[in-house]
């Protein structure tokens, strides 16, 4: 599927969810994020193109036990893990497309794995 936003808000956003699975192309040409994963668990996003002009490609919010892999990401920071606990993060591009964006952004989590990814900052970012 293909969903496409020009908002704020996230275009594409899960919220509570158990099990969750995605396969799409979610685009936000807004300032909002591309897909929003929050206080869900078991969820799985794989095979995506998740892009957001300004916002984060994903954003992992207080959740456990998702994976992302197979994905193209891209955002100011491509990936933003908070408050997750035992993401991982497989075989992805993960992109930052400002100069001072992260590709992976990971923050009061633990236990995040990462694996076989290509990750790159903004010029004056980071990419982990």
């Amino acid at each position: 599927s293909t969903v496409a936003a020009n908002s704020a808000g996230a275009a594409l956003q899960i919220l509570g969810s158990s099990s969750a699975v995605t396969w799409s192309v979610v685009s936000n040409r807004g300032t909002g994020d591309a897909i929003d994963f929050l206080n869900g668990h078991h969820g799985v996003i794989e095979q995506s193109t998740a892009a957001s002009s300004s916002g984060f490609g994903i954003l992992l919010l207080n959740s456990a036990d998702n994976t992302v892999r197979d994905d193209y990401i891209q955002g100011a920071t491509g990936l933003r893990l908070s408050g997750a606990t035992r993401t991982s993060v497989l075989r992805s591009r993960l992109i930052a497309t400002v100069l001072a964006g992260n590709g992976l952004y990971h923050t009061s989590g633990q236990d995040a794995f990462v694996s076989s990814c290509v990750v790159t900052g903004g010029g004056g970012g980071l990419g982990l």
